[in-house]
């Protein structure tokens, strides 16, 4: 068989160590048409480089390795959420902050217990203490700070004030809001208790169509307030999904890539 007689030729063209060379790649696949096509051998190919070269480590700044060491525990902050597509004609800008706070914690509480699902004593495991996202919200609530003040403010006091040696800060921006009805944060939140709702809270119920989702994640020293992690994504989803299933989708783009990882 075609897979069988030439795997270590295969394993060493994936592997970078022989480059990519057409000639014998066509050769290989004389020996047996069937077994597999050039497309599906190259995109084999791509596709397995990619996923050595898009590990976490690609994502972290220089500053890292100086300052994660000394890391014990982490908050992730409310999403700063802003909608960029026509406001429905019946919806007042009380509602639509209330919509947009309301997002903002149920994508908060989604990435929360992502990164707990991470998180192990494995090296590719993220090792780190990660505060819960009821305790971080009561915390801005005590100190008189906002969901939505929280999207702007000095990281460096917010880590004080939570407590935290650095912060887990989402910018999203979006096209389509989700809808609203009358279930609130049902299965994602469920383990979470969230000091503060407001207006009616996001439901479970199909999305209709597709939305342009742009996400930039960072990492920040609560101390000095620098970035030692950041990625950025731009992707359409499809909003038809269960809406848990759509948030943990756009959240698996930033839990995948997290670092506090050994082997970085």
């Amino acid at each position: 068989m075609f897979l069988r007689s030439s795997k270590s030729s295969v394993k060493e063209l994936v592997n970078g160590t022989n480059p990519i060379d057409l000639d014998r790649i066509e050769t290989y696949l004389q020996i047996n048409q069937n077994a597999i096509t050039m497309k599906n051998l190259l995109l084999l190919t791509i596709g397995l480089t990619l996923l050595t070269a898009c590990g976490p480590s690609k994502y972290i700044t220089n500053d890292y390795k100086e300052y994660s060491p000394q890391h014990r525990k982490i908050a992730v902050l409310p999403f700063s959420n802003h909608y960029t597509g026509r406001i429905p004609d019946n919806m007042t800008a009380e509602e639509l902050l209330a919509h947009r706070v309301d997002e903002s914690i149920l994508f908060q509480a989604s990435l929360y217990h992502q990164l707990l699902d991470e998180s192990g004593i494995d090296d590719d495991q993220v090792q780190i203490s990660i505060q819960d996202v009821g305790i971080t919200n009561s915390k801005l609530e005590k100190n008189g700070i906002s969901i939505e003040e929280s999207w702007t403010y000095d990281p460096t006091e917010l880590a004080s004030i939570l407590g935290v040696d650095a912060l887990v800060k989402v910018n999203m921006y979006k096209d389509q809001m989700l809808s609203r009805t009358e279930s609130a944060l049902v299965d994602i939140a469920s383990s979470v208790i969230i000091p503060r709702t407001t207006g009616n809270i996001i439901g479970q119920h199909l999305f209709k169509r597709s939305a342009k989702i742009e996400l930039t994640a960072r990492l920040i020293d609560g101390t000095e307030g620098i970035a030692l992690w950041a990625i950025d994504r731009k992707c359409n989803l499809d909003w038809r999904k269960d809406p848990d299933d759509a948030v943990r989708e756009i959240n698996n783009t930033i839990s995948k890539k997290f670092p506090y990882r050994k082997n970085l």
